[in-house]
Formats: structure tokens, sequence, C-alpha cells
């Protein structure tokens, strides 16, 4: 089996160099290609930052989720009632809350309690998860 040297080589010797040199040519514009294809695959594959992580990330459901849950823990046997988001509070730059109501019904006493989320805006990363009854 010939090299791609050798068979240079033997076209030099016929006389046909310029067979090799375009055939090295088409070797290395498809090297170039492939690099530029990969390298724009590569950059169309992040998200613009804040267009898909707001979306995704940055929706009540999911502090909602924590929220219930949290209350489920805290009146464990009760019947929760009346769930409603209150809305979002940015506490400073590295702090945002939502607030979420529910109507408890516990041994025949029915009251409101708050659920508190506090998360980092950026990072999404839980900080604290309040619950008071009102």
């Amino acid at each position: 089996m010939q090299t791609a040297k050798n068979v240079c080589m033997t076209f030099a010797v016929y006389g046909q160099a310029n067979v090799c040199t375009i055939h090295a040519e088409r070797i290395e514009m498809k090297k170039r290609y492939c690099t530029y294809f990969f390298c724009i695959l590569t950059l169309l594959s992040f998200p613009a930052k804040g267009h898909f992580q707001t979306d995704v990330f940055d929706a009540p459901e999911r502090w909602e989720r924590i929220a219930w849950s949290a209350l489920e823990e805290k009146y464990k046997g009760a019947k929760l009632e009346d769930y409603e988001y209150l809305g979002r509070t940015q506490v400073n730059d590295e702090e945002t809350k939502d607030v979420f109501r529910v109507t408890v019904n516990q041994e025949g006493k029915s009251f409101s309690a708050h659920a508190e989320v506090y998360f980092h805006p950026v990072t999404n990363a839980i900080i604290n998860v309040n619950i008071f009854p009102l």
C-alpha cells in the first residue's frame, strides 16, 4: 500500500506533480472546512445568556414546587387549599424572593400561610425557604 508521500513521488517521476499538488490542496481545504464547521457548530450550541435560561429556570413553577414541598413538610396531614402565587421581589443583587399563599385546614382550624422562596437570580441556587402562618 502506498502512502500519500509515495504517490506524490510517483506522480513527480511521471511528470504529473500538478495532480499531487491539487490533491494535497483539496485535503487541506477539507480539513479547513471541517474545522470551520465544528467551530460554528460549537458556537451555535451555546444558548444566548438570558434567553434560554430565563424561559426554563426563572419560571415561578420551579419555586412553586419547592414551596409546596416545604408547606407539606411543615403542615403534615393538613389539607392545603387555595394555593396562589403572590409575586416576585428582588431583595438585592444576589437575592430574589417568590411569595406563595395557601389556606391550611388543620384539626378543624383554617388559616393562611405564606411560603417565601429565596434564590440567587443568576445561578438560580436556592438560598432559603421560609414558611409562616399569617
